[in-house]
């Protein structure tokens, strides 16, 4: 509450001249409010608004409904600013200083009301010696500073003004707490207007479902987005050949994510990012003896018999893959004997089973979910 002195003479009283008056009850109210308005986050003739008041304690929203809201006054302290200069403390009025006050509205204004009280003296006639100072409610906007609450809750309190004021736009913080923000848009409210969550609107950076990473002196400054895209459509990987550590410059962006802007919670590797490896089977290898032979099988009741044996050369040196001296054939067995060799110059194939799946792997740190917030502006 505020008390002020009469500082007329009033006949019963000894005179209080304006200089002491201003010592006892000005200057000191003074030096609180020059804080106060220092960090307002809208300053004296700013836009024209009057909504400049801060709450400093209680005021506490306990409902709200479309048509109306609750409060707990008691123990409510707020701060007014003047219309041109120093503004004041005011405690709740009487009338509405309890636990339980309903307004029949959701948008309520806290404004300043003055009383006066008066005293009879020797000489028979009432003189004023105290005027009073409280705050109380309306549903009408006021021509004096007030403080507005809508929904349940203020664009302004000390803790929420004094987080404004010593925020810059480029500083990111983290919450637990997203109940004053509109979730869609990201705009804040209440405790964390002229916020907004950094979801890529109002000029903030789009943090939604990403890790923050180190700013690193000297690292590389671009590219600004070396993010590897996975294609749902197709099941492909757009493999990004610049991919280097771009820590060297705030917003830079990096990591995989599908091309919805979802991030991909695992990766399938692509193979440009395998390592170097074999398969366990080598083909036309100068240092292995590939020499071998191949059997016939059984024809008509003969059987049909490839052996090793030395290869036939003719007169000319020419390799005529079958020695004359080593075929021979067995009437009374039906049995042939065919020997056919071969030299390491003869390249072939071998079948290998495949291996491994199109499955991805995890990616991720163990991570914990928090929500970052940037300043933009009221």
């Amino acid at each position: 509450m505020k008390r002020l002195l009469s500082p007329s003479p009033n006949g019963g009283l000894p005179y209080v001249n304006s200089d002491f008056n201003d010592i006892l009850q000005t200057e000191h109210i003074k030096a609180y409010a020059g804080h106060l308005n220092a960090i307002n986050d809208r300053p004296f003739g700013v836009g024209g608004s009057l909504d400049r008041g801060i709450v400093l304690q209680g005021c506490s929203v306990t409902a709200t409904t479309p048509t109306s809201t609750t409060f707990n006054f008691t123990d409510s302290l707020v701060y007014i600013p003047g219309l041109t200069g120093t503004g004041d403390f005011y405690e709740a009025s009487s009338a509405i200083a309890t636990s339980g006050y309903t307004v029949a509205s959701n948008l309520i204004y806290i404004t300043v009301t003055n009383t006066s009280e008066s005293r009879a003296f020797r000489s028979g006639a009432n003189q004023q010696v105290l005027v009073k100072g409280y705050f109380t409610v309306t549903t009408t906007a006021p021509a004096t500073p007030y403080i507005q609450f809508l929904n349940g809750k203020t664009r302004r309190n000390y803790k929420r003004v004094l987080k404004y004021a010593l925020a810059n736009t480029n500083d990111v913080m983290m919450t637990g707490n997203t109940s004053d923000f509109e979730l869609g848009s990201g705009i804040g409210d209440g405790d964390m207007y002229g916020f907004n969550l950094c979801n890529g609107s109002n000029s903030t950076y789009d943090l939604t479902g990403r890790f923050v990473i180190g700013f690193k002196n000297g690292a590389a400054t671009t590219p600004v987005d070396n993010t590897t895209i996975w294609d749902t459509t197709t099941s492909t990987q757009t493999y990004n050949s610049t991919d280097v550590m771009n820590y060297g410059a705030i917003g830079n962006k990096g990591g995989g994510r599908l091309t919805d802007g979802l991030y991909y919670p695992s990766k399938v590797l692509i193979i440009p990012e395998l390592p170097s490896h074999d398969h366990g089977s080598i083909t036309n290898d100068p240092n292995v003896d590939l020499n071998h032979s191949h059997g016939s099988g059984a024809d008509n009741g003969a059987s049909f018999v490839h052996a090793s044996g030395p290869a036939n050369t003719d007169s000319g040196g020419n390799n005529r893959g079958l020695d004359e001296g080593s075929r021979r054939y067995t009437a009374g067995t039906g049995f042939i004997n065919n020997t056919i060799a071969s030299n390491a110059n003869l390249q072939h194939r071998h079948g290998i089973p495949s291996q491994g799946s199109f499955n991805g792997h995890e990616i991720r740190s163990p991570y914990l979910v928090l929500a970052y917030y940037q300043k933009i502006s009221v």
